[in-house]
């Protein structure tokens, strides 16, 4: 009984890590460690640093729905300094801490508005500035 608990788990672990790998193809360089390209099945493509197989560094993600995001990585997170463009033309610049926007940051929409000021978690936080477009 234990060894076939034992093959089942082998089993379902590597199910597990090879569909993690077939949906993602490294198409330059080194997607491990150093510098590489990676296209995703559902579009997205990553261009930037690497380390232990996870985005760390500098690096620009061109997601499939039309957002760019340029800046720092750390462990597949956008992390540190980065701008986000969205596709309708909204643009982020400003800090990142796990994968949400976090510390001095500028939103602009696309009409001109922006909101100068800190973030927490993802969401406008303490003193804030709103500017209107002249």
């Amino acid at each position: 009984m234990k060894r076939s608990a034992s093959i089942i788990a082998s089993v379902f672990f590597g199910i597990f890590i090879f569909t993690s790998f077939v949906h993602a193809a490294c198409t330059e360089g080194s997607c491990a460690t150093g510098t590489g390209t990676m296209a995703f099945e559902n579009g997205d493509k990553y261009a930037g640093e690497w380390k232990e197989s996870k985005k760390n560094g500098q690096g620009t993600m061109t997601y499939a729905n039309g957002n760019v995001y340029v800046g720092g990585w750390k462990d597949d997170l956008r992390d540190g300094q980065g701008t986000m463009t969205y596709k309708g033309g909204d643009k982020y610049v400003g800090g990142w801490n796990n994968d949400l926007m976090d510390g001095q940051g500028t939103y602009t929409w696309i009409e001109g508005d922006k909101y100068v000021g800190a973030w927490k978690d993802g969401y406008r936080a303490g003193h804030l500035h709103m500017a209107k477009r002249q």
